[in-house]
């Protein structure tokens, strides 16, 4: 999965591209790709754009999300084309209060709905919002099964209203 900052036209380009590659990649050798090598290509095309005249650079961040042979894999990727792996990152308006609370209540050995919860809350914090639910979309990708699931509207209410905001 992935999370755009900055201009969407953009983003919808280079995970157009990722889209091409990822089955590409597969047919060539017969595994799923990893996560990293995704947002590697993705960094090349941007730092690509980078070095040209008659072109500007993408004005976009993206972060990408997934599981892989390695486990689970998460990669922030800037404009210039860089990226760097991390373990919990946030990105756009917000990332202070969001990295302060990731800071804080991240432990690696959470389980998916204890992640949901703390997303959640940083989300409520970082954008001091209370009525969320009609405004985000959460997906997330199980280690168990390896694929993409959007959650119902109904889900992110439940998570909404389980939060405990007094930290």
């Amino acid at each position: 999965g992935a999370a755009i900052v900055g201009l969407s036209s953009d983003a919808r380009v280079l995970i157009d591209q990722a889209r091409i590659y990822a089955p590409s990649n597969r047919l060539t050798y017969d595994e799923p790709i990893d996560v990293e090598v995704v947002t590697k290509r993705v960094c090349d095309i941007k730092q690509l754009y980078t070095q040209h005249g008659g072109v500007r650079p993408f004005g976009v961040s993206i972060i990408f999300g997934g599981v892989d042979k390695t486990g689970n894999r998460v990669f922030m990727t800037h404009p210039s084309g860089t990226y760097k792996g991390h373990k919990a990152t946030a990105v756009g308006a917000g990332r202070e209060t969001v990295m302060a609370i990731l800071k804080d209540e991240y432990r690696e050995n959470m389980n998916l709905k204890e992640a949901i919860s703390l997303a959640v809350k940083c989300l409520v914090k970082a954008l001091e919002v209370r009525q969320l639910q009609p405004r985000i979309k959460i997906a997330v990708v199980p280690a168990a099964t390896k694929k993409f699931e959007m959650l119902s509207e109904s889900e992110i209410g439940n998570y909404i209203k389980g939060l405990d905001l007094s930290k």
